[in-house]
């Protein structure tokens, strides 16, 4: 019976998520009410001081919106914020 319920507990699509922005355990009922509200707060880009929305971070470092890293020379620091995206 324990075995039934450790698999379960493995494969459930009712279990609580992390959120992908904050990283907050959410209930899987309310995981896409808070992605909304959470995908919509904002943050201050590190590299242009620009105020990004969560839900946008991934483009505006990879995609050229930071004009900070679109006029960066250094790949190094190119490579960093890639790095650190991929944890998302």
């Amino acid at each position: 019976m324990k075995s039934k319920f450790v698999e379960h507990e493995k494969t459930c699509s009712m279990k609580p998520q992390s959120c992908k922005f904050c990283e907050q355990v959410i209930e899987h009922a309310q995981i896409n009410d808070h992605y909304q509200m959470c995908g919509s707060k904002t943050f201050k880009c590190d590299k242009c001081q620009d105020y990004v929305k969560n839900v946008e971070k991934e483009a505006h470092y990879t995609e050229g919106y930071c004009d900070v890293i679109k006029e960066s020379k250094d790949e190094k620091d190119r490579m960093e914020t890639e790095k650190e995206l991929k944890k998302f």
